[in-house]
């Protein structure tokens, strides 16, 4: 939760000035680290837990990659 609010705070100011595609890019890892966090809530072992972090570290670095195209 505090993830993605953090991506969200990290991304929305960007947003208005970004183009149709590192907006559609910061869309899409929204989406990737909601789907994460729901893997991570749900993970029972750690094999599970450790694939919902890697998703979550994926979808991380899309979403700076989103910024960083915002800022260009």
């Amino acid at each position: 939760m505090m993830r993605r609010l953090a991506l969200v705070m990290l991304i929305w100011p960007f947003a208005a000035f970004a183009q149709s595609e590192a907006a559609d890019q910061a869309r899409r890892a929204m989406a990737d680290l909601e789907t994460a966090s729901a893997a991570l809530a749900a993970a029972d072992g750690a094999r599970d837990r450790v694939k919902a972090l890697t998703q979550t570290i994926q979808a991380f670095e899309v979403g700076l990659g989103a910024m960083r195209e915002g800022l260009r």
